[in-house]
């Protein structure tokens, strides 16, 4: 009974991490785009997609891409840029956003620093996510993790935020219940099979 109420302590615990995980990063967040709309940063963000737009009609212009590949492929590394993929765009014409340089680039940005926050917090709290999971899934493969990559791996987690940490611990607890009732059910078997040979 104590081990089940441990852990679910250092569920509530996880998941407070990562509730303050997502508020931290919604603050960074609001100030990033105050600073953002003080200084005129979309300069930068329009800069940046005049940048990318040169290096891929550079690309498209060299001949020998355009007859040995298809534009498709060429453009690839760019899609996600581009707005022609987009709902009201035709596929004729390629028109790379700003807005969607910038979105993609502050989002990667954000996921990196979540993250960096979820280890930092992982590391001063010493929550190791991964033998938290191990003591309900008992999977001996998790034991020989590194304990730095625990640790990377716990930060990433909590960096999700809230609402993927707590799918993931309804996962685990529903595997843990699983597994529990599987071995109920094999020691009951292994008891009326004994029963039944006296």
């Amino acid at each position: 009974m104590n081990t089940i109420l441990e852990i679910t302590y250092l569920y509530l615990l996880v998941l407070l991490l990562a509730t303050l995980v997502e508020r931290m990063m919604e603050v960074l967040m609001s100030v990033y785009h105050y600073l953002e709309w003080q200084f005129g940063w979309e300069k930068y963000w329009t800069r940046r997609a005049e940048q990318l737009a040169g290096l891929l009609a550079r690309h498209l212009r060299r001949s020998w891409l355009e007859n040995i590949l298809d534009r498709r492929t060429v453009t690839a590394p760019y899609r996600k840029f581009l707005l022609d993929h987009k709902a009201g765009h035709s596929d004729h014409v390629l028109i790379l956003s700003a807005d969607l340089v910038r979105q993609i680039v502050v989002a990667t940005a954000a996921r990196f620093v979540a993250t960096g926050l979820g280890i930092l917090f992982c590391a001063v709290t010493r929550i190791d996510l991964v033998a938290i999971f191990n003591r309900d899934l008992n999977q001996p493969f998790l034991e020989h993790i590194p304990y730095f990559l625990r640790l990377i791996i716990s930060g990433a987690i909590i960096g999700l935020g809230a609402e993927p940490v707590h799918r993931l611990i309804q996962t685990v607890e529903r595997r843990r219940k699983k597994r529990a009732r599987r071995i109920q059910q094999e020691r009951l078997q292994a008891q009326n099979a004994g029963g039944g040979g006296k």
